[in-house]
């Protein structure tokens, strides 16, 4: 995909975040992704449009599977309690951390204990899905990893600093709308409970070196413990993950 192309698809995405625009099905057929190279060059692009890099999302689709990520833009994390504004009012509760050491590229690949000495601390987030397409679990998984797998914006909890890697296998997380219990589960991430190993693909990640490394501050989100739940306006939503402070997110 030349670069006229790639800023034509990141142009077509940004301005699809505004409340009036319209929304259709898919990229227009010129502007559709067709490699991972593709999704990278318009994930950054679509960056370049947005702001500044504020944080990043991984996950992936089992314990095994390649994880996957997208950057994200400084403009759409919050800190909690917090009121959002959605088009499509998606919520998932998922375990975030801080990263305290820049992350830069490097030829030698990042290991585990390179990201346990990067992170300052662990957090519950939510995480507010709306896409910039209609019915977009119905998108081909390269556009919707173009568009940023989805993401809208990221409510951050107060941080913890007493966590440990093993700690998320039993990890009980219940997530309620208005008041009323919506979805439990325990150590309910897709992409498993070895959330280092889901950091660890991040850093090592194509898109992490395009965007030059993963920068002191940012926030990781790590992937959805209770699936993706649409609310209506609103509703408020809160993350409550065993020893975290609770997360809350009310839908304007």
């Amino acid at each position: 995909m030349d670069q006229a192309l790639v800023g034509a698809a990141a142009a077509f995405l940004a301005s699809r975040r505004a409340p009036e625009a319209e929304l259709g099905e898919a990229f227009p057929e010129e502007l559709r992704p067709r490699t991972p190279d593709d999704v990278v060059a318009i994930q950054i692009a679509t960056l370049a449009l947005l702001g500044p890099i504020g944080g990043w999302k991984v996950g992936a689709h089992d314990p095994t599977a390649i994880p996957t990520g997208s950057p994200l833009p400084a403009s759409g994390i919050v800190t909690s309690p917090a009121v959002v504004a959605s088009r499509f009012r998606g919520a998932e509760c998922e375990i975030g951390f801080r990263i305290g050491r820049d992350l830069a590229p490097r030829s030698k690949p990042y290991a585990e204990a390179d990201l346990l000495d990067a992170i300052e601390s662990c957090c519950a987030t939510i995480e507010i899905v709306s896409a910039r397409f209609h019915n977009h679990p119905k998108l081909d998984a390269l556009s919707l990893s173009a568009d940023l797998s989805a993401h809208h914006g990221l409510c951050v909890g107060a941080p913890i600093q007493a966590w440990s890697p093993g700690m998320f296998a039993s990890l009980a997380v219940t997530m309620t709308v208005d008041g009323a219990v919506h979805r439990q589960s325990v150590g309910g991430n897709p992409g498993g409970t070895d959330l280092l190993r889901l950091l660890v693909g991040l850093a090592n990640s194509d898109v992490a070196r395009a965007a030059g490394g993963i920068a002191a501050g940012a926030v990781i989100t790590t992937g959805s413990w209770t699936g993706l739940t649409f609310v209506p306006a609103g509703a408020r939503v809160v993350a409550a993950f065993a020893g975290f402070p609770p997360v809350t997110v009310e839908f304007a």
